[in-house]
This record gives C-alpha cells, sequence and structure tokens, in this order.
C-alpha cells in the first residue's frame, strides 16, 4: 500500500510541477503584458471624394506622412476637379501635380477665393522664374500676388530634363495649397487647368 502511494505520487509530481510552471509563466505574462501583441494597424490615407471634368482627366492621390499628394493626368490638357476633404483628415498639407506640357491658366477656387497664375511659354528656363499670379475675393477685387501673400501658389517645374523647359517633357507642375487654405476652415477646393498645347 505504501509503496503504491510512493509510485501514484511519484507520477503526479511531474505533472503537478508542469502545471505549476505553466500557471506561473501565464501569471508572468499577464502581470508584464508581454505576451500580449498589440495588432499593427497602418494609417489609412485620406479618402477624398473627386470629380473631375473633361475628356481623358484622372486624378490619383497619394500620402506621403501627413501630405497628401494628388496627381492630375490631362490628356486633352483642359479640365477641371472638385476635391473634397474628408472631415478627419490629419493632413498638414496637400500637394497638387500636373502633368502638362505647359501652363497657360490655372486656377484654385476655395471658399471666397480664386487665385489665378500663369506660367509663360515664351521662357525656356521658367524654372527660375515667378509665374504670374493674382487673387480675387467675394469683393470682386483683384490683388497681384507676390511670394510673401497668404494666397501664393509655390509652382515649381519638376522635370527629368533639366534645365526643365517648355513644353515640358516627363514632368510635372507642382504647387502646394497656400497658407490662406489652412487658415480658414474650408473643407473642398476646385483646380481648373489649360495646356499651351492640348
Amino acid at each position: 500500500m505504501i509503496l503504491s502511494r510512493m509510485i501514484t505520487l511519484g507520477r503526479l509530481q511531474p505533472r503537478t510541477f508542469k502545471l505549476s510552471l505553466v500557471f506561473s509563466l501565464l501569471l508572468a505574462c499577464l502581470l508584464t503584458g508581454s505576451c500580449i501583441v498589440a495588432p499593427s494597424v497602418a494609417a489609412e490615407p485620406a479618402r477624398f471624394a473627386i470629380t473631375a471634368k473633361g475628356d481623358g482627366n484622372e486624378l490619383t492621390v497619394s500620402t506621403e506622412g501627413e501630405t497628401a499628394i494628388i496627381d492630375v493626368q490631362s490628356a486633352s490638357g483642359i479640365g477641371s476637379a472638385k476635391v473634397e476633404l474628408p472631415a478627419e483628415h490629419g493632413l498638414n498639407q496637400i500637394v497638387l501635380r500636373l502633368h502638362l506640357q505647359g501652363l497657360e491658366d490655372l486656377k484654385l477656387i476655395y471658399g471666397v477665393a480664386t487665385i489665378t497664375a500663369q506660367v509663360s511659354s515664351q521662357s525656356l528656363a521658367v524654372a527660375s522664374q515667378n509665374p504670374s499670379q493674382h487673387v480675387s475675393t467675394a469683393c470682386g477685387i483683384e490683388e497681384d500676388l507676390t511670394p510673401t501673400s497668404a494666397y501664393w501658389l509655390d509652382l515649381q517645374m519638376v522635370s527629368a530634363q533639366q534645365p526643365a523647359q517648355i513644353p515640358l517633357k516627363d514632368g510635372y507642375f507642382e504647387f502646394a495649397l497656400p497658407k490662406d487654405f489652412w487658415a480658414t476652415p474650408n473643407h473642398s477646393f476646385t483646380v481648373q487647368w489649360v495646356d499651351f498645347y492640348r
């Protein structure tokens, strides 16, 4: 009888040890939180509602950090698009890239402001010149813009061809929304463009 009890206890001891070890490990995991792995959730890019007008016009949106980049492809060289921002977008800048050969006319419309810009087709080294810009507001007053204005569009030509020249090959006209857009609660804007070589 004593011998059978010793054998039984001998069989139970390893199992009891294993159970106590498992419970100890589980308790340690719960206390330290090391066993709980939070799933990594990638931040979703802001979703814009975009309505493009004109034949062969297509807009695509990508994000780089807190900046949204809107690429405008325009087969006809003339068109417009209304862009509506989501309520919670988490962005601090929006950049537009117009894939055109020339920029005869550009309009950015939001709130009560209409900003107009043109890049001269006469200058070959356009990258070094300031485009002509002006703004009109609800009062109907037009004002010429300078780079210090809150309405100024920092319009750049980006091209693999250096120096960048018009007609622009394998490149685009790029600008960020002006400071004034972010200074007031704007949730949408409209961009209109006309290519010299449409």
